[in-house]
């Protein structure tokens, strides 16, 4: 028989959330809102870029690699500011293809007021049905396959940055 006592255990996490040592170095809301604000800067990059394919007979491009770019964009600030979160995965997906429309709207509020000589503002509130209308008349599986492109990039990223 020994005289020794039990030790007693503390409880600590398994690796999904992150371990003791690592608590304190990341934060979720951060995270997501720092993402947000890469989501916005990624969607002003895609309407800029549709807007730069613009030719002066209404023909635009719509580029993957634009949807790609927001995808990381978000992945990278969720990935490095959120900590080892299982959900941050899911939040990209949502985030970017969230961007990759409002990037798209962007892109037609910037030809629209290229083309009818107006603000961007006035694009977008004086003239929100042509816009929608324009949104409606492109959205096809191409545009379709384009967002899912961005989303799987942006979850790609936020899942190997998580672990």
């Amino acid at each position: 028989m020994s005289s020794e006592q039990p030790q007693s255990v503390t409880p600590t996490t398994d690796g999904v959330f992150g371990t003791p040592e690592s608590e304190g170095k990341s934060n979720v809301a951060v995270a997501i809102l720092v993402a947000v604000v890469a989501m916005l800067v990624g969607a002003a990059i895609y309407g800029g870029i549709m807007r730069a394919t613009a030719k002066d007979n209404g023909e635009y491009t719509l580029i993957s690699y634009a949807a790609i770019a927001v995808g990381l964009l978000v992945g990278l600030a969720l990935g490095k500011l959120g900590g080892r979160n299982p959900a941050l995965p899911i939040v990209a997906v949502v985030l970017t293809i969230i961007g990759a429309v409002l990037g798209q709207a962007f892109g037609y509020a910037l030809m629209l007021s290229k083309w009818a000589d107006v603000s961007v503002m006035e694009a977008i509130t004086d003239h929100s049905s042509l816009l929608k209308d324009a949104f409606k008349e492109d959205f096809d599986a191409m545009v379709a396959v384009i967002y899912v492109i961005g989303a799987a990039a942006g979850f790609s990223v936020t899942k190997k940055m998580v672990g």
